[in-house]
């Protein structure tokens, strides 16, 4: 595995500077591909805690959880498109 410090930087690397999330599958893909090698559950969530650590990034709670940036509103999200008329 590529050592931990490069791929604390990395993850670095790929948070949304716009206040959006990047999921926990998005960040095992990315990372599996700068390290040629299958990233584990316990080193994700090391990694992760490290970023946070470092305060480089906010951990996501919820469905897909995953990091964003510190302190950053994510974008509004889009309407929902109305599905008939109101009555």
């Amino acid at each position: 595995m590529a050592a931990p410090a490069d791929l604390v930087n990395d993850l670095i690397a790929l948070i949304p500077e716009d206040g959006s999330r990047i999921s926990n599958d998005e960040i095992r893909a990315a990372l599996e591909r700068e390290a040629g090698e299958a990233i584990s559950e316990e080193q994700l969530k090391e990694l992760k805690s490290q970023v946070v650590a470092l305060g480089a990034a906010e951990g996501v709670k919820g469905p897909g959880g995953g990091l964003r940036a510190p302190g950053v509103e994510p974008p509004p999200r889009a309407a929902a498109a109305a599905t008939g008329p109101r009555r």
